[in-house]
């Protein structure tokens, strides 16, 4: 039995949970009261997912040791990960009250608010158990991801900035740090590679290695190209991932996709699995279990669709899947990673000397990195209707906002007599964040009658309806929007964007110019905020080019490059054919 428990934990600590569930249920079977064992299988059945079966075990445990803190706050995570939220929020507090300081359980209790997108009773159990144990660095990451969520990057930025070199191996802090750099003003693209190139080294020094798969190098041969993302479904990439499934020359690749979406399949999922060769839900499998997964299909080229975003596996790909790897879509920044060979970007986002500040090799998709499909029947467009004021527009995600966008808007409403304000955004259902970004606004000049803040709904054309409400879209800074500037042209909205430094280019803060560009109304780039002001304050006098504009950007919009599937699927198409080329003749990927 002594050597029981540091086995299975060393099996818990490698990823092989079922091996550890067997090794523990046989100790069990011999000890079925032991705490520890039982604690074990917890653990275990955590790491498959069998909440109910942690549950179980955690709840023998709480029966024997009450007012212990840390089992109370393991059943409750067990519980909430099983959807019994209800029951778990009780435990969570009990174990709080009982042990203040453990930033363990304070983790638990604002993961759980989180998820119930309860994010200022989340910032609070952070900002309450840091009065307590100021710097601590577990509370520091939760404390900035919350800030996200209420438009205020930049505060979790300098936290995390102050602390990071004080736990350089804190993965949770330097991946948090890399990705909230990508939301914060004035950043320089240098700091961005920087902290993704630590963050990636942490990754590398706990992957094992063993060497890049084997491949056929014939440079000329059908390549089987994989996607991988969680997002392979009614989600802003999906819309940008369809012109690679629906597109690619069926005679040169076979696509197949590899789905870590953890939700039943909708409407998308399945038009991209109609139009995959092959499909695959590896949602479920461990990262090593993922990487033969990639391997077993023989996957030339696998695009990697998420980045550091929720849901993505890029420490997998430390471990090379296929023998080349492609960071494009869904994450606006280099990875860092040493093994992600090729990033999709155009001469816009990305200008020449680019290359200093990105990890990857830049493949430059000219005239736009990006293809829009809309959806297929999205709601008619509507002439400008007669309103008292002139409504602003952003239905960005509220991460995307900071005190210079809130200051910026605040000068153009004071310029633009009578006019109004609507933001939308799936985080303004939470009445926190809504009456915070309120009470900015108002000590920035802008009264709540002029406000409308919306939340999520559930259906896109009732999404993109109310776009008819909004006379000028108003772009964020530094992180451009993307989707959202696509579905406000769709709709016949001019989105104002204000485009970041050419000579130091953060690639986040260029995409606006790039679609911009590819639909031929670089007029609405603006390139200072003064600037930015200028021209959606005279767009908003200006009812005839409003009315130009509704009459006649959709059209422009399907017609342009930025909708151009065919010519977008040739462009990669060829893009990766030579990424291939240079991959057998020696010059990249594995």
């Amino acid at each position: 039995m002594s050597t029981v428990v540091p086995q299975a934990l060393a099996l818990l600590n490698a990823g092989r949970a079922a091996e550890a569930r067997d090794l523990v249920q046989r100790a069990l079977a011999r000890a079925p009261h032991d705490l520890g064992l039982q604690n074990l299988m917890a653990r275990a059945s955590l790491q498959l997912g069998d909440h109910q079966r942690a549950a179980y075990f955690l709840e023998r445990i709480v029966a024997a040791r009450p007012g212990d803190a840390a089992a109370l706050a393991n059943l409750g995570n067990a519980l909430a990960a099983g959807g019994a939220v209800e029951r778990a929020e009780p435990l969570l507090r009990k174990a709080l009250a009982g042990d203040a300081g453990s930033a363990g359980v304070r983790h638990s209790l604002w993961n759980l608010l989180m998820d119930a997108r309860r994010v200022g009773e989340a910032a609070g159990v952070c900002r309450d158990g840091l009065a307590l144990t100021p710097g601590d660095p577990l509370l520091t990451v939760d404390l900035a991801t919350a800030d996200a969520a209420l438009a205020r990057a930049e505060e979790g930025v300098a936290a995390l900035r102050a602390i990071a070199d004080r736990h350089p191996e804190m993965r949770q802090l330097h991946q948090a740090l890399a990705f909230f750099l990508n939301y914060a003003p004035g950043v320089d693209p240098a700091e961005i590679l920087a902290a993704h190139r630590r963050y990636a080294d942490l990754v590398r020094r706990l992957t094992p290695g063993d060497g890049p798969p084997t491949a056929d190098r014939d440079p000329e041969r059908r390549l089987r190209v994989g996607v991988l993302s969680s997002d392979l479904r009614t989600h802003s990439v999906a819309y940008f991932a369809r012109a690679i499934f629906e597109g690619l020359d069926r005679t040169s690749f076979e696509v197949v996709g590899y789905s870590l979406s953890t939700t039943p399949a909708d409407p998308m999922t399945r038009a991209l699995a109609d139009a995959a060769h092959a499909w695959h839900d590896v949602g479920g499998l461990q990262n090593e279990a993922l990487v033969a997964r990639v391997r077993g299909d023989r996957i030339d080229i696998l695009l990697e669709l998420n980045g550091l975003t929720r849901g993505g596996r890029l420490a997998a790909l430390m471990r090379r899947a296929a023998p080349v790897q492609v960071s494009m879509i869904g994450y606006a920044a280099t990875t860092g990673w040493p093994t992600m060979d090729y990033r999709v970007v155009d001469a816009l986002t990305d200008p020449p000397g680019a290359e200093a500040f990105a990890s990857e090799r830049l493949l430059r998709l000219d005239p736009c990195f990006l293809c829009y499909t809309p959806p297929d029947r999205p709601p008619e467009v509507e002439p400008v209707g007669r309103r008292s004021g002139v409504v602003f527009g952003s239905f960005n995600d509220i991460a995307k906002l900071n005190a210079r966008v809130i200051e910026a808007w605040a000068r153009l409403l004071a310029r633009a007599e009578g006019s109004r304000l609507l933001l939308k955004s799936h985080a303004l259902r939470d009445a926190t964040i809504a009456d915070d970004l309120t009470a900015r606004f108002e000590s920035a000049g802008v009264g709540r009658g002029r406000l409308q803040l919306l939340g999520w709904t559930a259906d896109t054309n009732e999404h993109l309806s109310l776009y008819r409400g909004v006379d000028v879209a108003l772009d964020t800074f530094p992180y451009c929007g993307t989707t959202t500037t696509c579905e406000a042209l769709l709709m016949g909205v001019p989105v104002v964007s204000l485009v970041g430094d050419a000579e130091r280019p953060v690639h986040a803060a260029r995409v606006g110019l790039s679609l911009l560009s590819a639909v031929g109304a670089l007029e609405l780039a603006a390139s200072s905020e003064g600037e930015y002001v200028e021209k959606a304050a005279s767009l908003a006098a200006d009812e005839g080019r409003r009315r130009g504009y509704r009459a006649g950007l959709r059209e422009r919009l399907l017609a342009s490059p930025l909708c151009d599937r065919r010519a977008y699927a040739a462009r990669l198409g060829g893009a990766l054919r030579e990424a291939w080329r240079s991959t057998c003749a020696g010059g990249g990927g594995a």
